[in-house]
């Protein structure tokens, strides 16, 4: 009795709000569920050493099977011309429990030793799938992360869209012919087929003097601008976490794009855009080699900057990396 006495002593205004509370927790509760169940997830072996700081690796492939909606999709090649995914962009996000995150782009033309034991370059290592990646990535460069992140070029395209597009800066008129990026100079917003095409650039020229000029960074100038494409990802997701609207639509058209390690949750997706927005981007050493078959390799500098930022996977060498390499 003293129960019933004092709902109904309650206020309606009160009664209203406390309805509207339950209302809302149980649609964001629903919300949570389909959208962790639109995710694609993967069982992988992950090393797992653990510091008290959290490492991502978030992998961009280049797979054709799905280009759906582009507007040219010839940009991308033939259809058959890469059956299999390839590993067009690898970085490596370290979240610390204090401090600042740092990220670091590895270099899709390293050479490494592949799954059967002979050199080859990193990103032809996906083809073989993610795992013999992970493995190649710890047993040659101690690199193991507790997360795994893959997003494909669509995934990529309508999480752009989804933010509203992306600020780039030019110093004059830019264009590749090979990816079909093509913008005046200066800065202006891209939509996400754009993005596409920017971070995918390895020909890259600018209009100077009225001659088109090759940019010379050449896969060093491709890798600044994939991790400048990502950091200004992780920038939208923070913004768009105070817009509720703009925060549904990124989380929808996120997690219909992604791949991820059954590791990880939505809280730690959130994590990793909130750390790329705020990231510390460093740059590995490398001594690259260009021709028609591109590759690099770490120098002394690079190995021991990539040991810098994930000190766990210097347990992880050897025996401790998972999966083996064929004989």
């Amino acid at each position: 009795m003293r129960n019933r006495g004092r709902e109904a002593a309650l206020p309606l205004w009160r009664r209203t709000l406390l309805a509207l509370l339950a209302a809302a927790a149980l649609l964001a509760l629903a919300e949570g569920y389909l959208l962790s169940h639109r995710l694609d997830r993967v069982d992988l072996d992950l090393a797992r050493t653990g510091d008290g700081a959290t490492t991502y690796l978030v992998v961009g492939t280049d797979s054709r099977a799905a280009l759906g909606g582009f507007r040219r999709p010839d940009a991308f090649g033939p259809p058959g011309a890469t059956p299999d995914r390839r590993a067009d962009v690898i970085m490596v996000v370290r979240v610390p429990r204090r401090g600042r995150p740092t990220s670091v782009s590895i270099p899709r033309d390293l050479v490494v030793v592949g799954e059967r034991g002979s050199p080859t370059r990193l990103t032809l290592v996906r083809q073989g799938g993610m795992q013999p990646l992970l493995t190649t990535l710890c047993l040659d460069l101690g690199v193991a992360p507790d997360h795994v992140v893959e997003i494909s070029f669509t995934g990529l395209r309508d999480i752009v869209d989804a933010l509203g597009g992306l600020v780039i800066d030019e110093p004059a008129p830019a264009r590749d012919g090979y990816s079909q990026f093509s913008v005046p100079g200066g800065r202006r917003r891209i939509d996400g087929e754009m993005a596409v095409a920017y971070v995918r650039s390895r020909h890259m020229e600018h209009l100077i003097g009225g001659r088109w000029t090759p940019d010379l960074d050449g896969a060093a100038g491709r890798e600044r601008r994939q991790s400048e494409v990502l950091v200004q990802l992780g920038r939208g997701a923070r913004t768009a976490l105070t817009n509720p609207v703009t925060a549904q639509r990124l989380a929808w058209r996120t997690t219909g794009g992604l791949t991820v390690s059954r590791s990880a949750g939505l809280v730690d997706l959130v994590r990793l855009g909130i750390a790329l927005g705020r990231a510390e981007t460093l740059r590995l050493a490398v001594e690259r080699h260009d021709g028609e078959v591109p590759w690099a390799r770490l120098t002394p500098a690079g190995r021991s900057l990539l040991e810098r930022i994930a000190p766990p996977a210097r347990a992880s060498r050897g025996s401790g990396c998972p999966g083996s390499r064929s004989p």
